[in-house]
């Protein structure tokens, strides 16, 4: 945590409450595809909207944040004058608790989890962060695995891993036993598959801008860039959406080509939610709904992990089940109302 003395930024923490509600509206349907019960025919037209404006991007914007997170830890603790190697045991510690939360998240909670694999990014680039040229290099270096490298990999076991039938979980024992053995690949699937490491470089990257540190000064400035990236996004994605909606069949080659782009463009998606938000933010910036967005970004981890474990309890089979009454809609008003009262 900073001190109480530290500036608190307005835009990481209204993105990251946004980012909360983003990844509410992408998991609820993934929690419920956890269940074996038939779906509403509306489910399918939501499904289309949150992998053309959803998917992809709430954890650009999750990774982008979090990189900015660990860079301006750095600089204010260099501020204060604390030596590097006081703020590498400081910054290891935190990372090290992110890890065992995302554990106890995936396995015990039975959440999407991303936490366990944020803490094995900041344990590895920890020592970057200290020279800005070594920023610069690993990010290229993680672009070019990211561009180049990744693509391939899912090229020759793509098919397996999106094909792929593992069972439903029907108890929490049944639930806490499969996240155990699967929590370790679930972790490395994260980190050679995804492009979440490029995205946090690029978020400690931004951090030595201070673009977001001053929205006031630059946000304006980045506005054709962010209306340019999220019209690009939306247009990578749309043949994925329509395939995996099943509007249109096409052959598992080309079903994985066309995930591969909606992955990258969900880069650009992400990035432009950001500077959206922090346009948004200058106008409302007095507002009710900013100061909702702002108080649950100060506590996103907590959130996270709650509207997480609400979706597991509400909705899969080792809850609930509330898929049997509810369509989706239903359920992220279900669910949003439940966290706006948390």
């Amino acid at each position: 945590m900073a001190s109480n003395t530290a500036t608190r930024y307005l835009v990481p923490d209204v993105g990251r409450g946004f980012m909360l509600l983003l990844i509410a509206i992408a998991h609820a349907p993934l929690s419920i595809a956890f269940t074996s019960e038939p779906r509403p025919e509306t489910d399918g037209f939501v499904r289309l909207l949150t992998l053309l404006f959803v998917d992809s991007r709430a954890f650009v914007m999750f990774s982008v944040l979090f990189g900015f997170g660990l860079a301006l830890t750095v600089r204010r603790y260099r501020n204060k004058g604390l030596s590097e190697s006081t703020i590498k045991k400081m910054l290891k510690r935190r990372s090290s608790f992110l890890l065992l939360f995302g554990f106890i998240h995936l396995v015990f909670i039975g959440g999407m989890d991303i936490l366990a694999f944020y803490g094995l990014t900041g344990l590895l680039i920890i020592p970057i962060l200290f020279h800005a040229t070594r920023k610069k290099k690993a990010m290229i270096y993680a672009g070019v695995v990211t561009l180049i490298v990744m693509p391939l990999i899912w090229f020759f076991s793509g098919t397996s891993i999106l094909f792929a039938d593992d069972g439903l979980p029907n108890t929490y024992l049944e639930m806490v036993i499969t996240g155990l053995f699967s929590f370790p690949f679930v972790v490395l699937f994260q980190l050679l598959l995804y492009p979440f490491v490029l995205v946090i470089l690029i978020g400690a990257w931004v951090e030595s801008k201070g673009w977001i540190q001053q929205p006031d000064k630059y946000a304006r400035s980045f506005t054709p860039f962010a209306i340019a990236a999220v019209l690009f996004s939306i247009v990578g994605a749309l043949p994925y959406a329509l395939a995996e909606t099943s509007i249109i069949t096409v052959s598992d080659t080309l079903f994985i080509s066309f995930f591969i782009l909606h992955m990258f463009v969900g880069i650009l998606g992400g990035l432009g939610y950001i500077v959206l938000v922090a346009l948004i933010m200058l106008k409302l910036q007095k507002s009710s709904i900013t100061a909702h967005f702002a108080s649950l970004g100060k506590r996103s981890l907590s959130f996270f992990i709650y509207q997480e474990g609400m979706l597991v309890l509400l909705l899969s089979n080792v809850g609930f089940v509330l898929v049997l009454n509810l369509d989706i809609p239903a359920h992220l008003s279900l669910h949003y109302l439940s966290g706006s009262a948390a």
